[in-house]
């Protein structure tokens, strides 16, 4: 249940955002005289989700190990958002929250992954990727929510190997699952789901990409180890060790217990 504060911060969210709109629409509509309180509204949105953008940016920070700032990357987070505020249309049934989330996450994802490569990625591997990236906004925002893997494989018409790549080859998987992943059942009881994303995080940046593919793979409980074999092109005996190993090293990172140097679990 969500504190009197978080209630309060909530209720003027969605007061900031009810006066923007009609702000936006007279100022669209060409009312004298409408530029001014049409700035300052948008200013009430901007500090109304400043605490969202600081959690979306910290996030993003740590995922790539402080590389870039959270002050850096709440300036993304901010036109982000100006770009949902200019886009959202409240006839969608979209929730502005979700939206603008959405746009903040998907403006910093793009900043990142425009200044963090590390290596040479082909062409090809990138034009992959911006798709994903692209699906994943549209498919958000038409459905609520995230999509899966094959939501997103069926609307670009492509395999679901093909998506899983291109959310590993920028580390986007990280993200995608902890938006969906479910915290209770697969998990160790007793935990917190921010704990259990909080460590779920760090755990698959130090994942080998073929272990954290085999890894989400695994999260949802709907495929097979035979078939996460075909899917990452390993042998149903590798992948059944490589998971027993992976789950005792997550489990004992949840309960705070030292941990084994990933290396040295990697075969």
């Amino acid at each position: 249940m969500g504190t009197t504060g978080d209630r309060a911060t909530i209720e003027d969210q969605q007061l900031a955002v009810d006066t923007f709109l009609r702000a936006r629409d007279r100022h669209l509509d060409g009312a004298p005289g409408t530029a001014a309180h049409y700035e300052r509204c948008q200013e009430s949105v901007l500090q109304a989700f400043d605490k969202l953008i600081r959690r979306i940016a910290e996030r993003n920070a740590y995922q790539v190990r402080n590389r870039e700032s959270v002050a850096d990357l709440m300036q993304v987070g901010r036109i982000g958002l100006l770009t949902a505020m200019r886009d959202f249309d409240p006839d969608r049934g979209t929730p502005f929250a979700a939206f603008a989330a959405n746009h903040v996450q998907f403006a910093m994802g793009h900043h990142l992954r425009d200044n963090t490569w590390a290596v040479h990625v082909p062409r090809g591997a990138k034009e992959r990727r911006s798709q994903v990236a692209l699906a994943r906004q549209t498919l958000t925002e038409n459905l609520g929510r995230s999509p899966t893997v094959n939501e997103l494989a069926d609307f670009l018409r492509t395999s679901t190997d093909e998506v899983l790549q291109a959310l590993l080859a920028d580390g986007a998987a990280t993200t995608y699952a902890l938006d969906d992943v479910p915290t209770q059942g697969r998990f160790d009881s007793g935990f917190e789901a921010a704990e259990v994303k909080l460590v779920l995080q760090a755990f698959l940046t130090d994942c080998s990409p073929i272990d954290r593919q085999m890894f989400l793979l695994d999260i949802p409980r709907n495929c097979s180890q035979r078939q996460i074999a075909q899917q990452v092109g390993v042998s149903a005996s590798h992948v059944s060790r490589r998971l027993k190993a992976l789950w005792d090293e997550f489990h004992a990172r949840l309960r705070g217990e030292e941990s084994s140097d990933l290396d040295t679990v990697r075969q």
